[in-house]
């Protein structure tokens, strides 16, 4: 049990300073380096949380307007892609994460959050043996 909280402790932590840390770049470089707009949408979409903020806006009020001038363009420049961008940037960046988590498991005696994330995943009274969800991700995940 206290493995569990101390993964899910460790995940929620990694998450939240990189979020933090990539919304200070994304600002930061379209100051200093004057990112264009197309270019400050790919950095907006490459991030998961903003894919799914823009995706939840856009099922509100497909013009964006709550998002200021960024969402008028992404509402003029893609309109209809917007939801179809968005969904594919999250499951693309599932499948690298998952794609990650598979290759970084295969040691399992290693105390790292993420081995202790996928021990909790598997659950630890069957780490001997390969669970469904195991054979799932190895399934997808196969080289």
């Amino acid at each position: 049990m206290l493995r569990d909280l101390h993964a899910l402790a460790a995940t929620i932590l990694i998450w939240l300073t990189m979020v933090v840390v990539y919304e200070l770049l994304v600002m930061g470089s379209a100051i200093m380096a004057g990112l264009r707009m197309t270019e400050i949408t790919a950095l907006l979409l490459a991030n998961p949380v903003e894919s799914a903020r823009i995706l939840m806006i856009h099922s509100l009020d497909p013009t964006l307007l709550v998002l200021g001038p960024t969402g008028i363009y992404l509402a003029r420049s893609l309109g209809p892609l917007i939801p179809v961008l968005c969904i594919g940037s999250l499951v693309a960046l599932a499948f690298l994460s998952l794609a990650f988590a598979k290759k970084s498991s295969h040691n399992k005696t290693s105390n790292s959050p993420l081995n202790a994330i996928l021990l909790a995943w598997d659950g630890p009274m069957y780490a001997d043996r390969p669970t469904r969800k195991r054979l799932v991700l190895d399934t997808i995940l196969m080289p």
